[in-house]
């Protein structure tokens, strides 16, 4: 794919040899990398491709020192996008602003070939983008009617597809997600990976509106984000209380920030983000269903009730 990349503040940027140590702590290991940086070395665009048979899958992460806004010049592409790190903004022609919360995506059609970000002083951001070839759209289109818009010529039907569809990707999308983007924990090959990850996010585009706007102050963000790094990371993470004591935070602040920025309560989150583990767990095969349960503090029974619920099928039949 080529493209070209300017910022406002210092017109086009170039590719560089080296990617600069800043953006270098969220960048995917072995993986192809380009970087892109102006004159001034003040903002950075790291470009990553995803080796996938029939797809363009690109992993994209932008930093600035200074504020900037930075434009991307493309061909004219109907993609899946979804935000990684961070929430983001993202302005298309004719579409207007999006607000991209992290684990936010939206299905999208760009008529034309500008995309913009609009970026602060000290922000750094990351998202996915997987490039849809026709022919797979249309046969999404047969299974959920709600995306036959984008396979029309006028712009106004995907401006209104556009504010309905700004999601929250739950936890089989995620799941799918995190598969792609640590292929080497899975079984499955990249281009299985991505057409479920497509599959799965189409499907769960609503039918109602949804709301992408984000009304908490920044601070109030980056705990958020800190609270939910804890309930990821570790088998048996602190409790909610515990958590919220620890970056100061009332419980009741504490989960309305996680409805606005995930599209659900902590509670919510902490055991989506149990089974979330458990399903990748599963299919790396290190654990019986006991033991995962136990890791996980589940009861056996409690455990497996709760997956089957999720899944629809019970974890006995992935071990």
């Amino acid at each position: 794919m080529t493209f070209q990349l300017y910022s406002k503040r210092y017109g086009e940027l170039h590719c560089i040899p080296d990617v600069p140590l800043v953006a270098a702590d969220h960048v995917l290991p072995g993986i192809s990398t380009q970087c892109y940086t102006g004159s001034e070395g003040l903002s950075y665009f790291i470009f990553q491709e995803i080796p996938v048979a029939g797809f363009q899958v690109r992993i994209c992460h932008f930093y600035s020192f200074v504020k900037d806004t930075l434009l991307l010049l493309s061909e004219p592409l109907t993609m899946l996008h979804m935000g990684l790190r961070r929430s983001h903004e993202l302005y298309l022609p004719q579409l207007g602003k999006l607000t991209f919360l992290e684990r936010g995506y939206n299905i999208v059609d760009i008529p034309r070939t500008l995309m913009e970000w609009p970026l602060r002083p000290q922000q750094a951001f990351s998202f996915v983008q997987v490039l849809l070839p026709p022919a797979l759209l249309a046969g999404l289109a047969e299974d959920h009617p709600s995306l036959q818009a984008l396979l029309q010529e006028d712009a106004a039907p995907r401006a209104h597809l556009r504010r309905q569809h700004n999601v929250v990707a739950g936890l089989e999308v995620m799941s799918w997600m995190d598969m792609l983007l640590h292929p080497q924990q899975t079984m499955y090959s990249n281009e299985a990976i991505v057409m479920q990850l497509v599959r799965a996010a189409a499907h769960q585009l609503p039918e109602g509106p949804c709301s992408g706007s984000l009304r908490l102050q920044d601070v109030d963000v980056e705990k958020v984000y800190a609270i939910a790094a804890c309930l990821v990371n570790g088998d048996a993470p602190p409790s909610l209380q515990t958590l919220a004591e620890q970056f100061d935070m009332s419980l009741y602040r504490m989960n309305n920030g996680f409805k606005q920025v995930y599209g659900h309560s902590a509670a919510h989150h902490r055991k989506e983000e149990q089974l979330r583990r458990a399903l990748q767990l599963m299919h790396q095969q290190q654990y019986s269903v006991k033991q995962l349960a136990y890791t996980l503090g589940y009861w056996p029974q409690n455990f497996s009730r709760a997956f089957k619920k999720r899944f629809g099928y019970s974890p006995g039949q992935l071990a």
